[in-house]
């Protein structure tokens, strides 16, 4: 089954490209399987001073579950079955990282 990456970031970019892709889905012979990926950057600083690790990642866990909202819809509204990921770093380095490691075939990126 061919794997696909959407990373979203919750911006209109990233959303169109899944509503985008959504209507493509009709070509394909077999519905792929579909990840959704938010890469949140890390906090510089000292902020690991002042909250606990525990804190920081469930921030990161909130702000990521905001940016993936309208993506997620789009996916539900559409009856498309998807995952979704969320993970810490540097976004480029992420999603390559992320798709080598999972073998997805190809990965969806808003302009």
């Amino acid at each position: 089954m061919l794997k696909v990456l959407l990373p979203a970031d919750g911006s209109d970019a990233s959303n169109q490209a899944i509503k985008d892709f959504i209507q493509l889905l009709g070509d394909y012979k077999e519905i792929p399987e579909i990840h959704l990926l938010n890469v949140q950057l890390p906090l510089h600083g000292h902020v690991s001073l002042f909250v606990d690790g525990e804190n920081i990642a469930q921030y990161h866990k909130d702000e990521g579950m905001e940016r993936l909202r309208v993506a997620r819809q789009l996916m539900d509204q559409a009856e498309v079955s998807h995952q979704f990921h969320i993970i810490v770093g540097e976004p480029a380095e992420v999603i390559v990282a992320f798709a080598k490691e999972k073998l997805f075939d190809r990965i969806v990126i808003g302009p």
